[in-house]
């Protein structure tokens, strides 16, 4: 089994959780009570991390501030600290080329995260990078929860599935060579979409 796969697994029964806590720092916010961004983040690591399945630090509410350092700190501080909670890195990368490979590489060789968050509305090659990560998970968004998303992804195609659960499909099947996609997930978004929906 994938090791991210088996980690997130294995968290969940141990947590008995699948509560994935969005690490989303607003600075504003946390100027407020009076502490670092650090502290923060540490602190709020600390208080949940035995009743959650994933931590998943949002990138870009790192990078417009340029915290890229308290990124990096916050996930090797849980790594070293409650090394049995994952860290999904909520990028929601997708690009061709050699900058999905860059991206890749952010990920998972500067960031050390367990997995991350891609759009595969670019077709498969953008997201093989992330594939030929085989002991890395991937989680290949589909539906998304904004209003907007309906204008694409619940078009409906010839063979009767919207776009959102034919990317579903391919993602558990056609690019998961490695058997690091979130099947899970997949599972949930094939089976269930009908029950999230009403």
């Amino acid at each position: 089994m994938n090791k991210f796969i088996e980690k997130i697994y294995e968290c969940q029964q141990k947590n008995k959780s699948l509560l994935c806590v969005g690490l989303d720092p607003n600075m504003d916010k946390i100027n407020a009570l009076g502490v670092d961004l650090s502290t923060w983040l540490k602190n709020i690591v600390d208080a949940v991390a035995n009743k959650v399945c994933a931590f998943k630090p949002q990138i870009a509410h790192f990078s417009a501030m340029s915290a890229e350092q308290e990124l990096l700190d916050i996930i090797s501080y849980i790594h070293n600290n409650h090394p049995d909670v994952p860290v999904i890195l909520d990028a929601k990368r997708g690009d061709i080329g050699t900058t999905a490979q860059k991206y890749a590489q952010e990920a998972f060789d500067k960031y050390k995260a367990d997995a991350v968050t891609v759009n595969p509305y670019l077709g498969h090659d953008s997201l093989q990078p992330f594939l030929d990560y085989a002991d890395k998970g991937i989680i290949a968004l589909c539906k998304t929860s904004n209003a907007g998303s309906n204008e694409f992804q619940n078009l409906i195609l010839e063979n009767g599935l919207s776009l959102f659960q034919q990317v579903a499909q391919n993602a558990a099947t056609k690019w998961n060579k490695n058997n690091n996609v979130y099947w899970w997930l997949v599972q949930l978004i094939l089976k269930n979409w009908q029950k999230f929906e009403q």
